[in-house]
């Protein structure tokens, strides 16, 4: 049917219209020209370096070298939607980090540095003051949020998630075992690497495995307890030798000092854990073989990379 019966609601949709009059040999010279002025307009909220008809789509393979080295964040991103782990992961076509991640990247800097103060001194972990002091001298280097407006505002959250975890610390009141601990496991025949934010004792014996998280939109109880990250972190902590002596690990939490919700702490299942491993060795074997099938879901409303995407009209022009 006719593909110019609506009027455009979006930017996108006027865009997609456009680049659909020009890639329709059938269309007429004058309406490619003028569509072709329309998009290549320096004005315009999208860029003309990236439309369809510049290039032919390339080939899906090649983007995995031979030695595959894997993380559990690159397992959830996989599972979540095979096509945008690709374009993400693999061929950076979204550039730069967002705010959020800026965020979370300063203040897990800011509790590794503080938490590091208080090893050694018998304390179960350091105080607010401190990490606040943290806070200032990290917050000088490294805060970057676009002007001082939005660097406030971001610095205020941050205070107020430090606030949250010291004013009630959901861990146990020993000292850890270790802080920003690398976990190195091989699964199913895959290397695999993965950082943990703390290691605490369990109360009856054995290591608690705990990842601090920044966003105010925690997972729901089942998510977590079937979760790739807290799973890898058990089943990598169990082949770990600097955490032999202390015992075999018998859980791991996700901490979530902003949450939403009344809860600020979820914790993984130990009966997922052979789901999980499953699970790690199957994202691991479609990485391999390079199947980038996209996987539609709820996901998709916020995705970066819709407007290449074949799962919808937005991108599917691309790949005529």
């Amino acid at each position: 049917g006719d593909t110019h019966d609506f009027d455009p609601l979006t930017v996108a949709d006027a865009e997609s219209r456009l680049r659909r009059i020009l890639a329709d040999p059938a269309g007429g010279d004058v309406a490619r020209l003028a569509a072709l002025h329309v998009l290549a307009q320096p004005e315009s909220p999208w860029s003309p370096h990236y439309f369809s008809g510049v290039a032919a789509p390339g080939p899906d393979r090649g983007l995995v070298g031979e030695e595959l080295r894997l993380s559990p964040s690159q397992a959830s991103s996989y599972e979540e939607c095979p096509r945008r782990y690709a374009l993400e992961r693999r061929l950076r076509a979204v550039e730069g980090d967002s705010p959020h991640l800026r965020f979370g990247s300063i203040v897990h800097r800011v509790l590794e540095e503080a938490e590091g103060d208080a090893t050694g001194t018998g304390r179960p972990h350091a105080d607010l003051d401190t990490a606040l002091a943290q806070l200032d001298r990290v917050w000088e280097l490294e805060a970057d949020f676009g002007s001082p407006a939005m660097n406030e505002a971001w610095r205020r959250r941050a205070a107020l998630l430090l606030d949250r975890l010291y004013s009630d610390w959901p861990g146990v009141d020993r000292e850890p075992i270790a802080l920003e601990m690398s976990l190195e496991a091989t699964i199913g025949g895959v290397e695999w690497v993965g950082r943990a934010d703390r290691v605490d004792p369990a109360p009856g014996g054995g290591v608690t495995v705990v990842d601090y998280k920044t966003s105010k939109t925690p997972p729901t109880l089942k998510e977590a307890a079937r979760s790739l990250q807290l799973g890898y972190y058990i089943i990598a902590a169990s082949a770990a030798p600097a955490l032999a002596a202390h015992g075999p690990p018998v859980g791991a939490e996700l901490w979530f000092p902003l949450s939403r919700t009344a809860r600020s702490t979820f914790s993984f299942d130990m009966g997922e854990l052979p789901e999980v491993e499953a699970r790690l060795e199957a994202a691991a074997r479609g990485i391999a073989q390079e199947d980038w099938a996209p996987r539609v879901g709820s996901h998709c409303e916020r995705c970066p990379v819709r407007l290449v995407c074949p799962a919808w009209p937005d991108g599917r022009e691309g790949y005529r």
